[in-house]
């Protein structure tokens, strides 16, 4: 890509700096209106990138959550510590072959379908 000449330069800021009255009528060279749309295009690109990016990080965000909840739940109602829980659920989704957030949703759906079935008594306390 080769930059515009001089002339094209002072024709391209006039425009930009001055106001739209005092713009000439005549269009951009092509090379100069080519430049910028690959800019464009480029910035467009990085932008769906970024975003691609955003997204990706707060869905694993979610997932991380979801799984630290049903955890929190094992380790209540089990009396199981976090790495026990962890492994609870790890073996959980390979022997069912499924994913560690699909086990941690049946897990939480469970707790609050059943939520004094898993909450220790009263009198198992005493």
């Amino acid at each position: 890509m080769t930059p515009p000449n001089a002339a094209n330069a002072e024709l391209f800021f006039s425009q930009a700096t001055g106001s739209l009255a005092d713009a000439p009528n005549q269009p951009l060279d092509s090379l100069l209106d080519r430049t910028l749309m690959e800019a464009m295009a480029s910035q467009t690109q990085r932008m769906q990138t970024m975003a691609d990016e955003l997204n990706q990080a707060r869905q694993s965000l979610q997932e991380r959550k979801l799984l630290e909840r049903a955890k929190g739940v094992l380790m209540a109602s089990q009396h199981l510590s976090e790495a026990q829980a962890h492994k609870v659920m790890r073996q959980m989704a390979m022997n069912q072959n499924r994913r560690m957030t699909e086990v941690a949703q049946s897990i939480l759906a469970l707790a609050h379908a059943l939520p004094l079935a898993l909450e220790p008594t009263n009198s198992a306390r005493t």
